[in-house]
This record gives C-alpha cells, structure tokens and sequence, in this order.
C-alpha cells in the first residue's frame, strides 16, 4: 500500500510541521507495532513527535511514544510518559497514560509512585467510560499490593468489586 516506504523517506526527511506526514508515520508506527516491531515504531513516533504534530495531537502521539518505549524496552518511556501526562486533559487516554506509566515504574521498581497516579486517572473516569474504569483500579489495586503499606487499601478495592461475573477484561483483572 505504499506505507512503509512513504515512512521510511519520511525518516530521512526535515520535519516540517506537515500534519499528513505526523498521521502516516502513526500509522506506519501502529503496523509496526501489529507486526512486533516495537523498536520500528519507536522510531517513526519519534519522527511523529519531530515533525512536529499539532500542539492537539502531541499528548495522545506522547502516549502511542512512550507506549511504544515500554514495549521495546526503552527506559525513555518513563521520561516520555510523563511529559505526555502533564498535557492530557482527556480522561481516557489519561487513563492510558496513566497504565502506561505505571508499567514503567513498576519495571523500574518505584510500585509507590503508580498509586496516586493511578488514583488520579480513575478519579477522572466515570460510568461512560465502561470497562476502562474497572481496568484502571485493577491497575492500581496491583500497584497497591506492590507498595509498601497499600496492601490494605488494595484488599478493601477488591472487596468491594467481588459482585462481578468476569464478564469483561476489567471484571477478570479484578477478580
């Protein structure tokens, strides 16, 4: 379909504030990802990011960045998932950031610094959100039984959660 080759000129190219050329390098990057080649979307989201998109676009493109960091093992993913926290307003993909991230802490071994972020990403969700919001505080019910003095708070999220049926990848987290 031409893609890949578009994206690999584009790579070699000056950025030059072109929003077509920050879509197609995501999309390039998202087929990357599909494929297992998170280093190869590295790569082109960092061109993304380079370009640059439009201020808009730069927290969600962050997310897909850092995203991708923590899948190629990337310990910039860190860095990079902060910098896209502090410019998300939209709830979810705060949410994402916020999953994101604490992945990364907890590769890094700092379970303590996932608690509140987490806590604040589910504070934004709401009922609208669906599952996504079930998905989060079982991101940050495991984050609590990681940090030292949480495990109680961990065990009272859960307890309050043991209706559900595991109809839904949020319900089975929680379980």
């Amino acid at each position: 379909d031409g893609l890949h080759p578009a994206a690999g000129h584009l790579l070699e190219a000056e950025g030059v504030a072109d929003p077509w050329a920050v879509r197609l390098l995501r999309t390039a990057a998202r087929a990357a990802l599909a494929d297992g080649a998170p280093q190869a979307a590295v790569d082109l989201l960092r061109r993304a990011v380079a370009e640059p998109p439009p201020a808009a676009d730069l927290p969600g493109l962050l997310v897909e960045l850092g995203t991708a960091e923590l899948r190629a093992g990337d310990p910039a993913s860190v860095s990079t998932l902060e910098r896209a926290g502090r410019g998300v307003t939209d709830p979810v993909l705060r949410a994402q950031c916020a999953i994101g991230l604490a992945a990364a802490y907890h590769v890094g071994g700092f379970y303590e610094r996932s608690v509140p972020l987490l806590g604040d990403a589910l504070a934004g969700l709401g009922p609208e959100h669906g599952d996504l919001t079930l998905v989060v505080e079982a991101e940050l019910v495991a984050a609590a039984l990681s940090a030292p003095g949480r495990v109680d708070e961990a065990r009272d999220r859960l307890a309050r959660h043991g209706h559900l049926a595991g109809a839904t990848p949020g319900e089975r987290l929680l379980l």
